[in-house]
């Protein structure tokens, strides 16, 4: 495993935050399009993040950046959450012509990519750093919830920080909620898998179906149909998380749970 110094770690944090308050003043603009504009700044201040926390995850030696986890056995623990994932496409607006997406294909592109960067980084950050640090003395099932818990909960209150650019607070504060859903689902795949890259591909994904249509697109994205289809995804991935944890065994906490 590669070793790197506290001494390291601490000149890339001072780097890091140098070049984000370099890139935040001159908020480089290199296309014509506003939206591809948008999306740029986002991808590199995100990457910057990346690369930050990959080398705190490396320096704190937490075992959860093997590609070899993403698919294993306990992999398959994570399919109903990439289920609710997916499922955050208004799908059946989309079919019924009540939605739309208007987005060229280089916006498209630019989008994805920021939804992989933006999950990236949250996950190395709340997943990776955070929630692995809370794991590191857990050995029972209930220090294992309040792990999942109290990181989920920290994750959904880091969005509030939105409340700086937007006026509409009840917007930012749904975002909080579902964003600790979010995060509670992600922790249970790292508990399960290790993988914080499985992690990131359920978060980017869930990001990009949510807010595709938002983004790049319009209408009316809720209706019974897609409501009903929603909750039952939920309430069936929510009991296999709580029936998973309970049935897992703690034997070796810091293996992929079987």
């Amino acid at each position: 495993m590669i070793k790197i110094s506290k001494k390291f770690c601490m000149a890339m944090v001072v780097i890091s935050v140098a070049l984000l308050i370099v890139i935040d003043i001159f908020r480089p603009a290199p296309f014509e399009s506003s939206s591809l504009n948008d999306s740029f700044f986002i991808i590199l201040t995100r990457l910057i993040g990346t690369i930050l926390f990959l080398i705190m995850i490396v320096y704190l030696e937490y075992d959860v950046l093997k590609i070899k986890y993403m698919f294993g056995k306990s992999a398959l623990c994570a399919l109903p959450c990439f289920v609710v994932a997916i499922n955050n496409l208004p799908y059946v607006a989309l079919i019924l012509g009540d939605a739309h997406i208007d987005g060229t294909a280089a916006e498209i592109i630019f989008f994805a990519l920021e939804c992989i960067f933006v999950a990236s980084f949250e996950e190395l950050a709340f997943r990776g750093v955070l929630f692995s640090t809370l794991m590191q003395k857990c050995g029972s099932r209930r220090q294992v919830f309040k792990a999942i818990i109290i990181s989920s909960v920290i994750f959904g209150l880091f969005h509030l920080v939105n409340l700086i650019d937007s006026k509409n607070v009840g917007g930012v504060l749904l975002q909080v909620g579902y964003s600790t859903l979010v995060g509670a689902m992600c922790a249970y795949v790292l508990f399960k898998t290790k993988s914080v890259w499985l992690c990131t591909a359920v978060h980017a994904i869930y990001n990009f179906c949510g807010q595709i249509v938002p983004r790049l697109g319009g209408g009316n994205m809720l209706n019974a149909p897609q409501i009903i289809i929603t909750v039952i995804i939920a309430i069936f991935c929510t009991i296999h998380i709580v029936k998973s944890i309970l049935n897992s065994n703690f034997s070796a906490v810091n293996a992929p749970q079987t």
